[in-house]
């Protein structure tokens, strides 16, 4: 068991005597009052109804309220009088005590008194029959304070009455009414910190009211606060205007927003420009001293009275603002009709006046009364219409079609709403719910009906009463009836919803049991002991590993521990079985260069069964006894993707991590195995990925890596499970080709284009005549994946006009594109670029020229190309006078090279090629780093070396790497390399032999793909003289106060400091040769923190401390019959800003016996408390089978992506006589 180490702060007899003296004679007159915020105290239970039985309470001491076995509990009345109903007090450790409530307290409130090193009060509450009891206060975060009780068993109470007020006032100021049952309400508007006090009671019957009781926190009331940023602003119109943009929105509708700051930056940059403040209200800025030709992005960070911020960026759909930003008209004409019953052919015609002259392409759009809009589909210009399959009959769908000009804006869209087809629900509606023994529900329908098509809807389910409705699955169909058995223990309302192919539903049927709902027992089952809970690894000396953990936390009577090095397939060896209660074992015999992995599983002798155990696995990256940094960088934070034209648009909070390098974003196809990996630098927040296949679908994993190449877990983006779709691609219709250009030459004419993106495309026909000619007199054909034709030998003085047409593998020709229009083009060659030069940066390639001096072209266009690709990208079309385009989200492990054309409309000059004499330009030069580069010369002992790759991509399999070394001189010693291995794609291990003499050594990493990397290391004679061992206390949740920590280790010296995540440094507080204290600091953000002592001799490598982001805690009230109604609740906190998608999984165990595991999945925002419900019990439950002689419950707080700990484990012990 983690053990908490404090320093007593003992009185002396006559100072203890002295103050028991005065607190006995202050107690009848001393007013309601809290402990400390670091002294203070909690109870399991402080609410009871009148005529409770004899009940344990489990009292816990907060950070600086320790126990020792001497410690007192004295309960007194509300006249100071000292009652006689404690019993059995225990101490339990230095954090819990327990005692027994006897039964017979009369109705009223009543005075706990503990004295251990310091004194507290707690409160403790009888309740009469008429009261609300298990009431429990909760604080939002939006000037808000939730109550929640249970009523009271009365038959003749008509209504529950809450009474509210600041804490410093006598009286209450509100009071809110609410009718039994309810059982919960939420005091919202109140004052931003100012604390309250709350009173329940209820009415009955004939009028008159109960006593009720005065919540009051202990004296300190419950805060309410205002933690919530403003929401989003909207109808956001950007108008272009000489010199900059005009800008007007409407507010956010939060009463308390006080600023709206707006920025902007280049369309795709994070260079954001200083702030235009504006006061809310105002709705409207114009911005000046602006380059209209550019791109630009607009950033609002909207501010309310109590400083709370949020930030919204305006992308224009991901085309960036321009001078031109006036969307085009609306289509005309618009129907739908439906030519089967599960499609819909969507009509218009395109709008033609002058706004919309550069009309690009129409969006369409779908939704109904349950789905919001969703994009469906995008069709070219010309086109004027689109056939929507896979939809359902009996939805009310609202189709909705937009215009889109070549620069992003879109209209505002016409509408149109109808059924594609119905047919009769009857035989749906018919059916019945009844309870079934595995504890879910069962879904019978009439044998009269048809046979149920469960692939025409879905079910949900919602708390009975509410609308949080959330989606639940069918098990063993038949013909006519299903299962419901993956729902938590509670009372639900059933809604039935159709649904179509494109995630779109509609309600039809809801089932609520005539107003009572639909009770569900949960699942059951099981016989196993419970897994450890508190389990901490930590190295002691040179040689061994210390596992300690929480007895209590398990029924079971012994531990089972194995161990095994890392690797992809551990081989675990059983190290010791020992009894639980010794609660710590040190692993010995490791060895100074591995890294190992722990499993621990529960034994339970009595019963001869054991738990399925728990591997301890350090995050995959394992443990050891001295190595060097191993801990991985936090997780980005509130990651987002969307689709900007061609595009994908990530963009994230990085982590604080001073040793934080950069961010890996992995897009890999949805349902394949093709993985693309794009790198952004430190700083960047974000990119814009623009190497990826135009109709792909992908989904994105980001994770984060620091300098000594260690790579997180990551976050994943799935758009909802739907990944992200690259359009299609703009331009003419789908069966033409695109980017059409002619490139004169004297006596030459070069046509060049882009594949049409029809799937059955088969070749492409260029057809050429003089303007002067009535029929196309050459012609050529080329087949898929050549784009350009040349026609020589032509006359310079004559004008030409082209023909481009298209063939399908079924020789079904198109249209065709035209160019030259109705006089053709001369072959006067058109000016070059100038100048042309590209930059290798950091995830980017800059590309600069200068304009042609004697030709003023309407644009200059660039692209780029893959090594080994014969496809350029999508062109970047730049403004005349820019001279200068940004290729950002390109792979940092390809290579590129870049071609520039000067366009006059369809015309263009010949390209400039920059090949980088042909190996092409990389967004960032491959690298690769040796750590550590120093190592020391030992005769007997190896040392594990990391190779840091820079846009490197090394692969898992080992006949495609292999490392070698080399002396200075280019003698082969690879003999000394024992062990090697891939630990991600940018980072290989292995290991060496110490024995090697002094002196300069090349390493050599082969691979298939990529060739050779070169990198160095050094072996010198003397061994480090600091090196970190252990931090007595390696983790603590988040919100501790600042505590003192020692560290064990060699070489620590009078003037050592110690290091926190590289910036904060901490003087000791003691030193000795072998160890230092020092004090932790607190506000530490949730996470791995990296503490390193520093000397004048060196720095040791760091060791981990971590800080938990949530806390736990589980509140119980025992049932009072065997078949009555146990409640249970877990209160999980979120102690950062940080919004995090989170699992709590609980199991629950009788009698030592597994009774059922709970899942509950949450998003939490800053600073968001979450209580989950347990109630469980019952008539005719496996809990009202046989007497229940204990209960524990057991929980776990996970992070929903990367499944690692984001609290402690919680652990809750019951004795009962049931």
């Amino acid at each position: 068991m983690h053990q908490h180490r404090w320093s007593p702060r003992w009185r002396t007899p006559l100072a203890l005597l002295t103050v028991l003296l005065l607190i006995a004679t202050l107690i009848p007159i001393l007013p309601p009052q809290q402990a400390e915020a670091d002294a203070d105290i909690t109870l399991s239970s402080s609410v009871f109804p009148l005529g409770y039985p004899g009940t344990k309470i489990t009292l816990t001491g907060g950070n600086m309220f320790p126990f020792h076995t001497g410690a007192q509990i004295t309960l007194y009345n509300q006249s100071g009088q000292k009652v006689d109903a404690i019993a059995d007090i225990q101490y339990l450790d230095n954090r819990r005590m327990s005692f027994t409530l006897k039964p017979g307290l009369i109705e009223g409130h009543y005075r706990l008194l503990v004295m251990s090193y310091e004194t507290a009060i707690a409160e403790i509450h009888v309740m009469s029959s008429y009261d609300p009891t298990n009431v429990r206060v909760t604080p939002g975060a939006d000037r808000d304070i939730r109550i929640d009780w249970t009523d009271p068993g009365a038959i003749d109470l008509r209504e529950v009455i809450i009474q509210y007020g600041p804490i410093n006032l006598t009286n209450y100021l509100h009071t809110v009414t609410v009718p039994r049952s309810q059982q919960t309400v939420t005091l919202r508007d109140l004052e931003h910190n100012k604390r309250y006090k709350i009173k329940l009671f209820t009415r009955k019957v004939d009028g008159t009211t109960s006593q009720g009781t005065e919540f009051t926190n202990n004296g300190a009331g419950y805060l309410a606060q205002d933690s919530t940023p403003p929401g989003e602003l909207t109808s956001l119109v950007v108008r272009s205007i000489p010199n900059g943009f005009d800008l007007s929105w409407k507010d956010p509708v939060d009463p308390d927003l006080s600023l709206v700051t707006i920025q902007y930056a280049e369309h795709g940059t994070n260079r954001w420009s200083d702030g235009y403040v504006v006061a809310k209200g105002v709705e409207h800025a114009v911005l000046r001293e602006m380059n209209t030709s550019k791109r630009y992005d607009f950033r609002f960070t909207k501010t309310d009275l109590f400083g709370n911020w949020s930030l919204q960026v305006a992308t224009n759909n991901g085309y960036g603002y321009t001078f031109d930003t006036t969307p085009p008209s609306n289509v005309t004409s618009f129907s739908v009709s439906a030519p089967s019953k599960t499609s819909a052919l969507l009509t218009w015609v395109d709008p033609s006046d002058s706004v919309s002259a550069d009309l690009h392409h129409v969006k369409i759009y779908l939704r109904s009364a349950l789905t919001d809009w969703i994009s469906v589909g995008r069709v070219d210009k010309g086109v004027r219409q689109f056939t929507l399959n896979g939809l359902s009959g009996n939805i009310e769908y609202t189709f909705k079609v937009t215009a889109v000009d070549s620069f992003g804006n879109e209209s505002s869209g016409v509408t149109v709403s109808r059924t594609i087809d119905t047919f009769s629900l009857t035989d749906l509606r018919n059916l019945t719910v009844s309870q079934e023994s595995e504890g879910g529900l069962k879904l019978a329908w009439s044998e009269t009906g048809t046979a149920i098509n469960f692939n025409q809807f879905k079910v949900y389910y919602a708390p009975h009463g509410t609308t949080e409705f959330r989606e639940t699955v069918l098990s063993n169909k038949s013909t006519r009836s299903a299962y419901l058995r993956d729902m938590p223990r509670g009372t639900y309302d059933l809604q039935f919803r159709l649904y179509d192919s494109k995630g779109v539903e509609q309600a039809f049927h809801l089932l609520d049991n005539g107003g009572h709902g639909f009770y569900v027992a949960g699942k059951s089952g099981g016989n196993y002991p419970a897994e450890l809970g508190g389990v901490r690894i930590q190295p002691v000396d040179m040689k061994k590993m210390l596992l300690s953990w929480n007895p209590a936390s398990t029924d079971g009577t012994h531990v089972e521990i194995y161990s095994a090095e890392r690797s992809l397939s551990p081989v675990w060896k059983l190290v010791e079985r020992v009894d639980k209660r010794i609660q710590r074992y040190e692993v010995s015999n490791l060895l100074l260069d591995r890294d190992y992995f722990f499993k621990l599983i529960v034994v339970d002798t009595n019963k001869n069964t054991s738990s399925y155990g728990i591997i301890f696995d350090n995050s995959g990256y394992g443990y050891n006894l001295t190595s060097g940094d191993i801990y991985p960088p936090h997780e980005v934070t509130n990651a987002s993707a969307s689709l900007s034209g061609n595009a994908l648009t990530v963009s994230y909070f990085e982590p604080n991590d001073a040793d934080f390098e950069k961010v890996m974003i992995y897009a890999q196809k949805l349902g394949g195995s093709e993985v693309k990996r794009f790198d952004a630098a430190r700083g960047q927040g974000g990119m814009t990925i623009r190497d990826l296949t135009a109709g792909t679908t992908y989904t994105l994993r980001i994770t984060t890596v620091d300098t000594s190449g260690n790579e997180s877990q990551g976050v994943t983006l799935t758009n909802n499970g739907r990944g992200f779709t690259i359009p299609l691609g703009s331009g003419q219709a789908q069966n033409e080709v695109r980017n059409a250009l002619l490139i004169p030459d004297t006596t030459k004419l070069t046509v060049r284009f882009t594949d049409p993106l029809s799937a059955d495309y088969k070749q492409t026909v260029v057809a050429l005549k003089k303007s002067t000619s009535s029929s196309y007199t050459s012609t050529k054909t080329v087949l898929k994946g050549n784009n350009e034709v040349t026609f020589d030998g032509l006359d310079p003085n004559s004008m030409y006009q082209v023909r481009i047409t298209t063939l399908s593998t079924a020789n079904t020709e198109s249209a065709g594109v035209y160019l030259g229009g109705t006089t053709g083009i001369g072959l006067q060659p058109i000016s070059k670029v100038t100048q042309a030069n590209v930059t290798e940066q950091k995830g980017k390639l800059t590309v600069t020229w200068q304009d042609p001096v004697n030709t003023l072209p309407s644009g200059v266009q660039v692209e780029v190309q893959p090594r080994g690709s014969s496809v350029w990208s999508e062109p970047l079309i730049v403004q005349p006078g820019t001279g200068r385009a940004v290729f950002t989200g390109l792979s940092e492990t390809e290579s590129y090279k870049v071609r520039v054309t000067t366009l006059l409309n369809q015309v263009a000059s010949t390209p400039v090629l920059l090949e980088n004499s042909s190996s092409g330009y990389r967004p960032s030069p491959v690298e690769l780093y040796a750590n550590p580069s120093q190592i020391t010369y030992d005769a007997s002992l190896t040392q594990r070396i990391s190779l840091l790759g820079v846009n490197t991509r090394f692969p898992y399999n080992n006949k495609e790497i292999s490392a070698k070394l080399y002396t200075s001189n280019g003698e082969d010693v690879s003999t000394a390399i024992t062990a090697q291995n891939t630990n991600s794609s940018t980072r290989y291990d292995l290991t060496l032999r110490r024995s090697l003499q002094p002196g300069l050594y090349k390493l050599v990493l082969s691979t298939f793909d990529d060739g050779e990397f070169i990198s160095w290391i050094k072996v010198v004679d003397r061994a480090p003289l600091v090196q970190a061992v252990a931090l007595d206390q390696a983790a603590m949740n988040s919100g501790y106060s600042s505590f003192t920590a020692k560290v064990t280790g060699t070489g620590f010296k009078t003037g050592a400091k110690v290091l926190i995540d590289g910036t904060t440094e901490v003087s000791p507080s003691s030193i000795t040769s072998d160890s230092l204290s020092f004090t932790m600091p607190s506000g530490l953000l949730p996470g791995v923190h990296k503490v390193v002592v520093k000397t004048a001799d060196g720095t040791s490598a760091p060791l981990g401390f971590t800080v938990h982001p949530f806390s736990a805690a589980v509140s119980y009230t025992a049932a009072t019959t065997r078949s009555g109604l146990h409640k249970a609740e877990v209160r999980v906190k979120n102690h950062d800003n940080n919004i995090r998608n989170s699992k709590v999984l609980v199991m629950v165990r009788k009698n030592g016996k597994l009774i059922e595991t709970k899942e509950f999945q949450a998003t939490f925002s800053a600073f968001e408390t979450v209580n989950f419900k347990l109630d469980f019990g019952g008539q005719n439950t496996v809990y009202a089978d046989g007497p229940t002689n204990s209960l524990s419950i057991q929980a776990f707080v996970i992070d929903s992506y990367t499944a690692t700990p984001l609290a402690e484990t919680v652990n809750y012990y019951r004795t009962l006589n049931l």
